[in-house]
């Protein structure tokens, strides 16, 4: 369950997005509680109480307290960076006063169903990985893995194979490229093929590595650099 809250004082601004919020949850297969406010203070209020969402939508114009001024308060006084910010506005020059506050996006009134849906789908990712939580669509459903427990991933055209560590495996449709932003700094590409999660490997050489699983993959001559790179500095961290 995701949370989501939409904070714009224009009653029916909220009304609309809180209905294309629900379209896209129902098209994305997730199931989300959705609060609106109509004020900044009202907002702030709740999160001083220990409230908190998973993604915000922020209204820039608020009479009282602005969007801007939210925001700093979001991530310097709450000292909360997981929230997912999507800012909107009327206006479209507000960019370079954002960039402090860590958006995920930026949306124009009168709002459009695909450019929410866009921006809900890469704030949607930024949580699974800081959670993580990788999620991969089979069909019209969505499934769940634990970051830990995934060994390697591998691509054969538009077909992946997720392998974990229980033995189980699994498969579903997508770009093996489009896949590492989605996960946590511990998985390495090591051929356009191959995306492993490095505390699995057993063994490490110059062109191949063995899984803890017993399997050797082979790891391409651009990826091998950067890898030995990454192990170095995991062995470091290992030690301190």
């Amino acid at each position: 369950m995701y949370r989501i809250g939409i904070c714009d004082d224009e009653i029916y601004t909220c009304a609309d997005l809180e209905q294309i919020i629900g379209v896209i949850c129902c098209e994305l297969s997730i199931k989300a509680s959705i609060e609106p406010y109509y004020s900044g203070r009202t907002l702030i209020k709740y999160l001083n109480l220990g409230n908190d969402f998973d993604i915000l939508f922020l209204d820039i114009e608020l009479p009282d307290i602005d969007g801007i001024n939210i925001g700093k308060y979001i991530r310097d006084q709450n000292n909360n960076h997981k929230m997912q910010i999507i800012y909107i506005s009327s206006k479209k020059n507000y960019a370079m006063r954002l960039f402090k506050n860590q958006p995920s996006g930026f949306l124009v009134k009168p709002l459009k169903i695909k450019e929410v849906k866009e921006t809900m789908k890469i704030s949607l990712r930024r949580i699974d990985v800081k959670k993580g939580t990788f999620r991969y669509k089979k069909g019209h459903e969505f499934h769940f893995a634990d970051c830990s427990d995934i060994i390697y991933l591998s691509s054969t055209k538009n077909k992946i194979e997720i392998v974990l560590n229980n033995g189980q495996s699994d498969i579903f449709y997508g770009k093996l490229s489009n896949v590492p932003e989605r996960l946590p700094d511990n998985f390495s590409l090591i051929h356009k093929s191959y995306l492993v999660n490095r505390d699995y490997i057993k063994l490490y050489s110059y062109d191949k590595i063995k899984m803890v699983n017993g399997e050797d993959l082979p790891v391409s001559i651009p990826h091998r650099n950067n890898l030995r790179i990454k192990m170095q500095g995991d062995r470091m961290n290992d030690t301190n």
